[in-house]
């Protein structure tokens, strides 16, 4: 009850620093249906019941990356568990499941697994172009898990500063419920020194082979995860229990330091519940900066126009692709949608969503271009010349020669962006 209750109070604290919180969200709860399902594996399962618990785990999988921990664990237990016919039905279910993803790759040079390792090993096109293939994974490998990579330190500052009451006077709490936790962890991680393994083996109910396999899939999983802090959500629904592990052996030894550590993670977890529910203000604006953005083009009837990336796909969902963005202004200028880069193109009058750079205007100042503009959500939109004005004449010198910039993403510089599977992002 103690883990259930803990991982009910976890995916706040870790989704909302997380871009991708939709995505995350699915994936804890698949971890957790399926872990549930997998421990109710037992020479008394049905056919059909390890059947499907194999066609979950492939969906889950489909669904994202992450699960693949889960999933060894599942395989794991079926194999130990049923045997014969049905663990061979369980993996059968599993390919059903994960079909989808198998085709699209064979149909598209394994395109998927091409872009995951480059993920994984911290590696962009523009180090591969410098670097060549082994030095380019070398160098985003040795970055990436020595923490000295960007990548690394995504989302961290929000993780640790979220709520602000933890930025400010909470700051103690948080340091103790971290420490609390990672006490916990590190405790229940000693439950595979089968000595103590036999002292909570009555209560945790999980045979030794079985929570060795648990454990190196939670290994496998935070060494993924070493990549993003977000990535640490696919640990929601078990770190909990590797906490609970560590509880129940400080029991046998001491119940006053078990109960202060249960305490701490609690009070940690509860306080920072509260926190946000005493900071919130309904009167404040918490719309999105791209919903504002789009609510004002809508006003203007904007449709077509440059942004920067992370506007493109956001406001192609919210207004059904009706409204267009091409990214070849930046500042980021990946482009998932290159067609929306050539219909913007072939338009006469466009809008331009800007950073709030004296030095993107000089161009209209210099050819005394007349337009409109406005400020919206901290960015400067531009509307309404006086003739046609393309990215190349805005762009500052320097974003128009950076890495990955618009010599990169350009349709018009290089044509292979236009497919997005082989030359895109």
């Amino acid at each position: 009850n103690l883990a259930t209750a803990m991982a009910a109070l976890c995916p706040p604290m870790v989704l909302l620093p997380s871009l991708q919180a939709y995505s995350f969200a699915g994936l804890v709860f698949a971890t957790g249906c399926a872990l549930w399902l997998a421990l109710r594996l037992g020479d008394g399962t049905s056919p059909l019941r390890a059947w499907a618990l194999g066609v979950f785990n492939g969906l889950a999988l489909y669904n994202n990356i992450l699960f693949a921990g889960v999933l060894l664990f599942s395989a794991w237990l079926a194999y130990r568990r049923v045997r014969g016919r049905r663990a061979a039905l369980f993996g059968a279910g599993f390919l059903l499941g994960y079909a989808p993803m198998l085709l699209f790759n064979l149909a598209n040079d394994f395109v998927s697994y091409q872009m995951l390792a480059a993920k994984f090993f911290g590696v962009s096109q523009a180090m591969v172009d410098e670097l060549g293939v082994p030095l380019a994974i070398w160098s985003g490998a040795v970055e990436k898990f020595l923490g000295s990579g960007g990548a690394s330190e995504s989302g961290r500052g929000a993780l640790y500063a979220f709520p602000c009451f933890f930025a400010g006077s909470g700051h103690w709490l948080q340091a103790v419920g971290f420490a609390a936790i990672l006490t916990a962890a590190a405790i229940g991680f000693a439950t595979l020194v089968p000595r103590w393994h036999r002292r909570v083996e009555d209560e945790a109910g999980m045979p030794y082979d079985a929570r060795v396999a648990f454990y190196v899939v939670l290994g496998g999983m935070i060494f993924v995860a070493l990549g993003e802090i977000r990535y640490m959500t696919a640990l929601i629904p078990i770190l909990p229990a590797m906490v609970c592990d560590g509880l129940i052996l400080c029991r046998r030894r001491s119940v006053l330091l078990m109960r202060c550590l249960a305490g701490v993670i609690v009070a940690y977890l509860l306080s920072g519940h509260l926190a946000v529910a005493a900071e919130y203000d309904p009167a404040v604006d918490r719309r999105e900066g791209y919903e504002r953005v789009y609510e004002f083009l809508v006003q203007r009837g904007l449709r077509y126009g440059y942004a920067s990336y992370e506007f493109q796909t956001s406001i192609a969902y919210a207004s059904d692709e009706r409204v267009k963005i091409s990214t070849q202004i930046g500042p980021i200028f990946m482009d998932k949608i290159p067609r929306f880069s050539q219909e913007v193109d072939r338009e006469g009058q466009v809008f331009y969503i800007l950073p709030r750079d004296d030095a993107y205007l000089r161009f209209l100042q210099d050819e005394d271009i007349a337009h409109q503009s406005a400020e919206v959500a901290g960015w400067r939109i531009l509307w309404d010349f006086d003739r046609r004005v393309y990215p190349v004449d805005l762009l500052p010198s320097g974003e128009l020669t950076k890495s990955g910039g618009y010599n990169r993403w350009s349709y018009k510089v290089n044509p292979a962006v236009l497919d997005p599977y082989r030359g895109g992002h």
